[in-house]
């Protein structure tokens, strides 16, 4: 037998008789002794309803006097719902034998007590004997045990679990009746005397679980959180979560076993889906401890980067990442123990050398005691995705330079004019210079001023032809301060000849001051000179008399300086407003439709959006942001 620590087993008392006790009848004296001294109520009442005589036990536990008990019929202290039985087994006393009956007697503060009588009638004499004892604490005991056995059963009839209890031997001793209907019986009392033999598990389940019954009472050590299988009755298989305890009577030995178990057959059948796609995912996923070291990964983790799943597991996640990544990770790694999440771009190397482009993100998954113990990494690959973002920007920028020169064929009628006009004048005032210094007839004042002139025109062509060879040639992604009133200046310069042509004139409002902001110089200038010809092409297509382009620039939210260009002209097609910086729309015939589009792209990368007015009285405006330097 199994003894719990800390009992010790009593020892066996044998009482011997007591040798040379007398049997002689105790006398009157003491007999009047025991009456008064006694805890037990002593009384002698007779057949007419009367106490004829009582100890001072009744005085003392009813709190009545004695002449107060004695001058009325007994009858009226009981309860009124104990007086039939009272009267009727005084009846029966009066002619039978001794008899044993319980009562509830008032007391004079108002209260009851219960007492458990035993009478015997003198019929000879016309009394009763009987001696009475008070019962109230044992009765009240009772009516907890009553409380709890019914608690007790409620609770066994509806926790939402199976429970049983078995002796040493295996046999079972009680049930509920979720475990019954387990089983296939009706009731708790018919898994009396049964063994797990005798149900419809499995033999296999039944050996397991008698090993589980008797490692739990030869170690007195419970078993928790055994997961285990179970066919029950009408063939269902489920998986049950178990736990066994011993049980211990007064004496310290285990004399049987409590098990309560819950149907877990649900949440396994959702981890078993969940592991499913835990390794169906076109993602690497880590699950890996406070320091980094994989505990998990799914297949395509592995798979993925060319290793073996023993590779990755109980190693360094940052063991994978290349030096640059894993400076990053050592960045991060305080932030995703402190707020739980964290998110990077990290390359990852391959079993075979190759470097991935990896977009990172880590979760935190908290213990039951709210710490972060364990996280969870998904690594998305995106080597792919930054290859062909690069193909694109390469695309967009040789686009642009293809943009760029097309517009300069467009200008180049206009900019021959506009050259044309320096040259001639430079030729004519040279001449005049020569002619001037042949005939000896004018001062030398004056013909300084006229080559002053020529040096004009002659830096004027040179800044025109500088201005048109910077715009065209590639230009380098830099992004630099720039002076914004230059820059539009520039613009104004380039567009010059245009705007004359076609009879539009061009207003700059710089709000701004001269700020300078963070911007690409060819590209802005792009930007503008491509919003600047639509308002001069919308102008002449609608034959608009006195046509007027206005730009302007003025501070913005965020330290941004706000950059605008409207007109006077027909305004914007409804139908052309949600589709204006698509690829490959425009509503001019003669249009690439490309010119909003290459627009929209460069200023995103400047980190802002291109935006157009579709509802204005006349004319359309178009605008963007960007980034202030600080003042020139």
């Amino acid at each position: 037998m199994t003894t719990k620590p800390g009992y010790k087993k009593p020892p066996k008392r044998i009482v011997e008789p007591q040798a040379g006790a007398g049997d002689q009848a105790p006398s009157h004296d003491v007999l009047r002794t025991f009456f008064n001294m006694s805890l037990d109520m002593f009384c002698v009442a007779g057949v007419d309803g009367y106490f004829r005589v009582v100890n001072p036990a009744f005085e003392r536990i009813l709190g009545y006097t004695r002449d107060e008990l004695l001058e009325r019929p007994y009858v009226e202290f009981v309860h009124p719902d104990d007086k039939a039985l009272t009267l009727a087994t005084a009846g029966i006393n009066t002619q039978g034998p001794v008899t044993h009956f319980e009562n509830r007697y008032r007391c004079k503060d108002g209260s009851y007590v219960w007492l458990a009588w035993m009478a015997a009638p003198a019929s000879q004499e016309g009394l009763i004997y009987a001696v009475a004892r008070d019962i109230t604490e044992i009765k009240a005991r009772e009516r907890e045990k009553e409380k709890q056995r019914d608690l007790f059963k409620t609770v066994l009839g509806n926790v939402p679990a199976s429970i049983f209890w078995k002796d040493r031997n295996s046999v079972y001793r009680g049930a509920n009746q979720h475990f019954a209907q387990d089983t296939g019986l009706c009731s708790p009392d018919e898994l009396l005397g049964k063994t797990d033999y005798d149900l419809p598990w499995r033999k296999e389940q039944a050996d397991f679980y008698r090993q589980c019954d008797r490692k739990v009472m030869q170690s007195g050590q419970p078993l928790l959180n055994i997961e285990e299988s179970q066919r029950q009755a009408g063939g269902k298989e489920v998986y049950l979560l178990t736990n066994k305890v011993p049980l211990w009577d007064d004496t310290g030995d285990i004399y049987g076993m409590l098990g309560i178990y819950m149907d877990i057959t649900e949440r396994k059948q959702a981890e078993l889906r969940l592991e499913t796609l835990f390794n169906a995912a076109a993602d690497s996923i880590f699950v890996i401890d406070s320091e980094g070291t994989i505990q998990r990964s799914n297949r395509y983790a592995y798979e993925h980067c060319g290793y073996e799943k023993d590779e990755l597991i109980g190693r360094n996640i940052k063991a994978f990442f290349s030096p640059k990544s894993q400076q990053t990770c050592d960045c991060n790694f305080p932030q995703l123990r402190e707020t739980g999440s964290s998110a990077a771009d990290i390359e990852f190397v391959c079993k075979d050398g190759r470097i991935l482009n990896m977009e990172c993100k880590a979760t935190a998954v908290p213990s039951e005691s709210g710490a972060f113990t364990s996280f969870l990494i998904i690594q998305r690959d995106v080597t792919e995705k930054r290859r062909a973002e690069e193909d694109m920007r390469q695309h967009q920028h040789e686009l642009a330079h293809v943009m760029r020169l097309s517009t300069m064929g467009e200008m180049a009628s206009g900019m021959a004019h506009e050259l044309n006009q320096p040259l001639t004048a430079l030729v004519s005032y040279c001449g005049t210079a020569a002619s001037m210094l042949e005939s000896q007839g004018r001062k030398p004042t004056q013909i300084g001023e006229i080559l002053d002139r020529a040096k004009a025109e002659a830096h004027r062509a040179a800044k025109i032809i500088q201005n048109l060879r910077r715009f065209v040639r590639k230009g380098e992604n830099g992004i630099e301060p720039l002076a914004l009133h230059q820059l539009v200046e520039d613009v104004e310069m380039l567009l010059g000849p245009e705007l004359k042509e076609n009879s539009v004139a061009i207003d700059v409002n710089l709000a701004c001051g001269r700020r300078r902001v963070l911007a690409n110089r060819t590209k802005i200038e792009q930007v503008l000179i491509n919003l600047i010809r639509n308002s001069i092409d919308a102008i002449k297509e609608a034959g608009v008399a006195d046509g007027r382009v206005l730009v302007e620039a003025r501070p913005a939210v965020n330290e941004t300086i706000e950059v605008s260009v409207s007109d006077n002209g027909p305004g914007i097609d409804p139908e052309m407003v949600d589709k204006l910086f698509q690829p490959f729309q425009s509503s001019k015939p003669s249009g690439m439709g490309l010119g909003l589009s290459i627009s929209r792209s460069i200023i995103e990368e400047h980190g802002s959006t291109i935006w157009a007015e579709g509802k204005r009285p006349n004319g359309a405006r178009f605008g963007f942001s960007l980034p202030v330097f600080g003042e020139t």
